[in-house]
């Protein structure tokens, strides 16, 4: 997500399935560093099991 001074935000959020989640945002200065958080994220939850939920 672009933040409002050219910066970037992975976020995050976590809790039960269909029910409103806690929320968090972790700031980048480019899309690319990002965006490779969000992937090292994702594999490491897959790696535990997670499922992706769309």
């Amino acid at each position: 997500m672009p933040g409002l001074f050219g910066d970037w935000s992975l976020v995050k959020e976590w809790g039960r399935a269909g029910s409103p989640g806690t929320i968090r945002k972790d700031w980048f200065d480019t899309e690319m560093e990002a965006q490779l958080a969000g992937q090292k994220l994702c594999a490491a939850k897959q790696k535990k099991g997670y499922q992706v939920i769309l």
